[in-house]
């Protein structure tokens, strides 16, 4: 009976099926093996150095395993360590010791590098031969008492050899996350606020800026290193700028001091001058004193007119050379001291105007470091002397007095949507707008970033409070616009009155915190401390 083709088409489809089961099945085979070589591979690798005993039946199960699960060779390896592992096992039961920390203490022995930490770990060993502490949590404590002494905690564990065995060991120690992050937060305001306490030149002015902004939008503790490396390069760039003009000040100030120097010399010569000619006068006057009284004692004393009118012509023609004389002495020394007296006069105007320009200077230079280049605000140091200022009068005359902190809503989100020139325009909207809704008593600066600050002589809290509320809609209604997109401009602010008993501090931190909870409640609101 004959086979139909039907069925040798149906048990070739079946062989065909099974032939493609068996082959994802040497498929899905290959890749267990190969799974499984990894992971003992990396299991010899691990327990490495724990058992000096196992240690070359490791290796070559490693070397054999890279080639794959194969050779009767891997399987008599096996067996070999499977042997080795029972003599370690009966060993540590024959000794009374308890296997794992049997191997915890070969492996910190193996890894220690100081005399001091192993005779640490050969003593506590002892220990636990001899008194057989029966909880293996006891020997922990004790260990870490014993190793974790000198570690310390870190804030970042990369790339940080900490302090102590147990540093050396893991190269880390544990993170206390929320000091951690305190202290990180804290950096990065420390930061910002010595950026912002610094006067920068003016040609620093938008590096500043730029490298404020960084720190401000960087949170990543990778990036810190490089930060605090372009912090400390740039303010070193800066003081080289401010050292060359304090050079040059310092070079105008000996130029004035020589030319002072001269002048005195001037004033010395033209004083001696007078002096002589003083004197030289004196010395004519009394010789022609003399001539005038030789000639009436001569004159008294002639017998004969021939001989008194020779005699009167002799003392005459001494008595003119005498004045000629003089006189020439006199023209010489006058010019002298004329010609000295326009060399003082030329010093003189050369040095006043020295001093205009010089004094002119200072003051402009003295307006820059009190002035915010981006706003044309007052900056924070300028806020640190009017403060001073309106502190001691409100000691004195008792007037009210209150501070407003302004702080610019999701400004950071302005400037990583649209960029920092964007942002730049921003501040200076609404400085204007600060500015422009103040009486010319009142006080506005930038005390750094978006963060404004405003001293309000005369005012209580609740004209404080009324003030803060209309440039709070002042800025609201500003419409900004860019590239076509409306940015809403928002403005939360925190105010505080000063009290009897008040410090600037303390007024200050009110306000501070009543702008975090003005914040908190949703932003674009005013808040009173």
């Amino acid at each position: 009976m004959g086979v139909s083709s039907e069925s040798k088409e149906d048990w070739k489809q079946k062989y065909l099926e099974l032939a493609d089961e068996l082959d994802l099945s040497n498929e899905a085979w290959g890749n267990k093996q190969k799974l499984l070589c990894r992971v003992i591979i990396r299991l010899t690798l691990a327990t490495n150095g724990l058992d000096k005993s196992l240690d070359p039946h490791l290796i070559t199960i490693r070397d054999i395993l890279k080639k794959g699960l194969v050779g009767e060779r891997l399987w008599s390896e096996l067996d070999d360590l499977s042997e080795t592992l029972i003599r370690a096992e009966k060993g540590g039961r024959e000794t009374g010791q308890n296997n794992g920390l049997e191997y915890l203490f070969g492996f910190l022995e193996f890894i220690a590098q100081e005399s001091e930490d192993r005779y640490k770990i050969e003593n506590l060993r002892s220990r636990v031969s001899l008194e057989n502490l029966p909880e293996s949590k006891q020997v922990y404590t004790e260990l870490y008492d014993a190793l974790a002494g000198e570690a310390e905690f870190i804030d970042e564990p990369t790339n940080v050899t900490a302090p102590g065995f147990l540093g050396t060991i893991f190269k880390r120690t544990q993170v206390k996350s929320d000091a951690a992050a305190v202290d990180s937060e804290l950096i990065w305001k420390s930061m910002i606020d010595l950026l912002d306490g610094i006067n920068v030149p003016l040609e620093f002015t938008e590096v500043f800026d730029s490298l404020k902004q960084k720190i401000k939008s960087e949170r990543d503790p990778q990036a810190f290193h490089a930060l605090i490396v372009e912090t400390v390069s740039l303010l070193f760039k800066a003081k080289s700028v401010v050292k060359d003009g304090q050079h040059k000040i310092e070079g105008f100030l000996n130029q004035l001091t020589d030319s002072l120097g001269e002048l005195g010399k001037q004033v010395v010569a033209v004083n001696e001058t007078q002096r002589v000619s003083s004197s030289n006068r004196e010395v004519h006057s009394d010789a022609m004193k003399n001539q005038f009284q030789l000639l009436q004692e001569n004159s008294q004393t002639a017998t004969d007119f021939d001989q008194l009118q020779e005699m009167i012509s002799n003392r005459l023609a001494l008595i003119k050379d005498q004045l000629r004389t003089q006189s020439a002495a006199e023209s010489e020394q006058q010019s002298d001291i004329e010609r000295r007296m326009r060399e003082l006069s030329t010093q003189t105007q050369s040095m006043e105007q020295e001093a205009v320009d010089l004094r002119a200077k200072l003051q402009a230079a003295q307006s820059e470091a009190h002035k915010d280049p981006l706003t044309g605000l007052p900056n924070r140091l300028a806020y640190d002397e009017r403060l001073a200022q309106e502190f001691a009068r409100w000691k004195r005359f008792q007037n009210s007095l209150a501070l407003l902190v302004w702080d610019i809503d999701y400004f950071k989100s302005v400037n990583d949507e649209f960029g920092h020139a964007v942002g730049d325009k921003l501040l200076k909207i609404i400085a204007g707008e600060l500015l422009s809704g103040i009486r010319e008593t009142d006080f506005v600066c930038r005390y750094g970033g978006e963060e404004f600050v405003m001293l309000l002589p005369g005012a209580e809290s609740a004209s404080a409070s009324k003030v803060a509320e209309k440039l709070r809609k002042k800025i609201e209604a500003c419409r900004f616009k860019f590239k076509g997109t409306t940015i809403p401009i928002t403005i939360s602010c925190g105010a505080s009155q000063f009290n009897e008993g008040d410090q600037p501090e303390k007024v200050f931190d009110r306000a501070d915190k009543a702008l975090y909870r003005a914040k908190d409640d949703g932003r674009n609101r005013c808040a009173q401390g």
